[in-house]
């Protein structure tokens, strides 16, 4: 039988798993309304919500990624079972290389756009007619793929603690 703290690991890093990217979602789900705003306001909202998804999603991860190193440890690393945890925590916490490389270029010039006017003053190249809503297009796919990442890590976590 399972020690309590093996239980509660196996809770916070499933759940946390399945939280993270169901919350990574909704912002795909939610952008598409953003983007029936003006260019301006809409890429001022997405600047919001990208904002408190930053300041969210990545500690629950990092928790996440946490729990599931625990299991593995108790399991053994070299063990097809550690290594599954291993993957599963590895997976949870990829939301954030692959914001940092995938989406940089998506997310930098929405940022830029976001700045409008004052962003033209201070040197950056002027927003061009419907780029705003085209990036927003990409953001929300390439957000949909991230989302990915903690439910694959979900997926493995479930497969190793059920021992499917």
């Amino acid at each position: 039988m399972s020690s309590p703290l093996t239980v509660v690991a196996q809770v916070a890093a499933l759940g946390l798993a399945m939280f993270v990217s169901g919350f990574i979602t909704t912002f795909s789900v939610g952008i598409p309304a953003v983007a029936l705003a003006p260019p301006l306001l809409a890429a001022q909202q997405w600047h919001a919500l990208y904002n408190a998804g930053k300041a969210r999603a990545p500690p629950l991860a990092l928790t996440s990624f946490a729990a599931f190193i625990y299991l593995a440890s108790l399991a053994g690393f070299s063990t097809p079972k550690g290594a599954l945890l291993a993957s599963a925590g590895a997976c949870v916490l990829a939301i954030v290389p692959y914001t940092l490389t995938a989406m940089a270029r998506t997310n930098g010039r929405l940022h830029e756009c976001a700045q409008g006017k004052q962003g033209e003053l201070a040197g950056l190249r002027p927003v061009q007619e419907g780029e705003v809503h085209a990036l927003l297009r990409k953001w929300t796919a390439l957000n949909f793929v991230r989302a990915m990442c903690p439910a694959t890590g979900a997926a493995l976590g479930f497969w190793a603690v059920l021992a499917w």
